[in-house]
């Protein structure tokens, strides 16, 4: 008896992996280290992470508020100079 030959089976091709765990940790983890509250987490279909974080309030802090806090920082710590 010979043995019968299955065509191999179709994978359907995934698109790239545009998030990485290790991104979110370490964004999570930043935040903490800053003495902020993280509300949430949210990541884009592109893979960019984005860390919202609490007020003292409760709610998430203001857009402005946090771009006012990143113009004061030195300008070697900002990465959003890169």
């Amino acid at each position: 008896m010979s043995q019968v030959q299955r065509p191999p089976k179709k994978r359907t091709p995934r698109g790239p992996n545009l998030f990485k765990r290790v991104v979110a940790t370490r964004a999570c983890k930043a935040a903490l280290a800053a003495g902020l509250q993280i509300e949430r987490l949210e990541i884009d279909a592109w893979g960019r992470v984005s860390v919202v974080v609490k007020n003292s309030a409760g709610g998430p802090v203001p857009a402005d508020e946090v771009e006012s806090w990143l113009s004061k920082q030195p300008k070697g710590q900002n990465a959003n100079s890169r």
